[in-house]
C-alpha cells in the first residue's frame, strides 16, 4: 500500500511536521519518516523571540524579556514587552516528537536513507543542501558550561563585539541557560566556512578571562547554517526546512517559522488532502538580498546597518522583524537602516561606500 505521507529526513523540519501530524488522532492514511541517522541527541539550540499566542506551538524551555547587541563603541539594551525572546534544546524538540511517532500506529520512523524519490500521495522533502549550495556560510561553535557559583548574567548577548573580518562578521552571542549555566558561542557570516576549531577557540579565551570561578564544560555544539540558500538541486517533493527556504537569510533563525508551517500544514493535509509550499515574503527576500551582498562586498559596512537598525527599533518591532513577521516591520527597518549602504548595494557599486 502506497503511502499517504513520505516524510524524508528526521531533522527538525522533518520530525516537526510528523509531530504536527500526530497530533491528530485518524490520519487518512499511514506516514513514512525515512532517516538514516535516526537519534535523539542535544546537539543544537533553537533559539526564537515569540509572543504569547505562539507559545504553546513553540514551547521554549527559557524566555528573556532583555537582550542587547555592542560593538567596541556602541552598546543597546532591547526590553522586549510583548516579544519575548525564547530558547529550547535540540533534546527536547527530538524527544517530544519521537514520542509522538512512537504513541501513533500510523507514523513508522525508519532508518533508511533514500536512493531516490519514494511513492507517496505527498512527499516532503527535508535533505539538508550542501555548502557549496551556500551563498553566504553561518559558523559557529558553542560550549555550554555549568559555574560553580551563579554567574550574574540576565540579559541575552545577541552579538556582542560584533566586528568586520576579511571574509564577513564575528560575534559573541551569550545565552543564561539558568543562574549557574551559559551557552557561549562564536559565530561568523562569511563568505566561506570559518575554521571551527578557531571559534571553540575563542569561547575557551573568553571563559577564562571572564570567569575567575571554576566552570565545568556540559556540552558543545557546531554547524554550518546557510544564509542565502542556491538551490540547485531537484527537490523529491515539497521542500521543506532549510531546503523550503524556512531559515532566514539575514540571520539563520529557522525554528519558529519551521514550526508554525508544519503545524498549518498538518491541518491542510489531514482537512483538506492537499498542502501548498513554503512561500516566504519577497520583500523580506530582496532585504535579505542586499544584505547579503553588503556581507559579501563590504563587511566593513555591515556592524554599523545592524546597530543603526537596532538603536532605530524599539523591541518588539527589532524581534518581529528578526522573525520576519509583518512587512510593515521591514518598512520601518528601512527607514532606519543607514541608506547609502543598501542605495550603493542595489546598484552594485560598493566601491561609493
Amino acid at each position: 500500500m502506497k503511502p499517504w505521507v513520505h516524510i524524508i529526513g528526521g531533522g527538525l523540519s522533518g520530525l516537526s511536521l510528523a509531530r504536527a501530524l500526530a497530533q491528530h488522532p485518524q490520519l487518512p492514511g499511514p506516514v513514512i519518516i525515512s532517516e538514516p541517522q535516526a537519534k535523539i541527541a542535544n546537539d543544537k539550540t533553537y533559539s526564537f523571540w515569540f509572543d504569547e499566542f505562539q507559545r504553546t506551538l513553540l514551547a521554549p524551555e527559557v524566555e528573556y524579556r532583555h537582550w542587547s547587541l555592542s560593538t567596541s563603541s556602541k552598546h543597546i539594551e532591547h526590553n522586549g514587552d510583548r516579544m519575548r525572546y525564547g530558547s529550547r534544546s535540540a533534546l527536547s524538540v527530538y524527544k517530544e516528537a519521537h514520542t509522538s511517532i512512537q504513541r501513533h500506529s500510523q507514523i513508522t520512523l525508519n532508518d533508511v536513507e533514500l536512493k531516490q524519490a519514494p511513492e507517496a500521495e505527498h512527499i516532503f522533502d527535508s535533505r539538508p543542501p550542501t555548502i557549496d549550495e551556500f551563498r553566504i556560510i553561518q559558523s559557529f561553535v558553542g560550549t555550554e558550561v555549568q559555574c560553580s557559583k551563579p554567574h550574574g548574567i540576565t540579559t541575552v548577548s545577541l552579538m556582542d563585539n560584533l566586528r568586520a573580518i576579511d571574509t564577513g562578521v564575528e560575534f559573541l552571542y551569550v545565552l543564561p541557560l539558568t543562574s549557574s549555566r551559559l551557552l557561549v558561542e562564536h559565530t561568523q557570516f562569511t563568505t566561506q566556512a570559518a575554521n571551527l576549531d578557531y571559534l571553540q577557540q575563542l569561547n575557551e579565551q573568553w571563559l577564562q578571562q571572564s570567569f575567575k570561578q571554576p566552570f565545568q564544560v556540559v556540552r558543545e555544539e557546531k554547524a554550518h547554517i546557510p544564509m542565502g540558500f542556491e538551490s540547485t538541486s531537484n527537490h523529491w517533493g515539497i521542500p521543506i526546512g532549510t531546503r523550503a527556504g524556512m531559515t532566514r537569510d539575514s540571520t539563520g533563525y529557522g525554528y519558529s517559522t519551521i514550526k508554525q508551517w508544519c503545524h498549518h500544514a498538518a491541518h491542510t493535509l489531514v482537512q483538506d488532502n492537499q498542502c501548498q509550499p513554503y512561500q516566504s515574503s519577497k520583500l523580506h527576500d530582496w532585504m535579505d538580498s542586499l544584505l547579503l551582498n553588503l556581507i559579501q562586498h563590504r563587511p566593513d559596512s555591515v556592524p554599523g546597518i545592524i546597530m543603526a537598525i537596532a538603536q532605530g527599533l524599539d523591541a518588539d518591532t527589532f524581534a518581529s522583524f528578526m522573525m520576519k513577521t509583518e512587512p510593515l516591520d521591514a518598512i520601518k527597518v528601512m527607514q532606519h537602516a543607514p541608506s547609502k549602504p543598501f542605495i550603493c548595494a542595489l546598484f552594485n557599486k560598493y566601491q561609493w561606500i
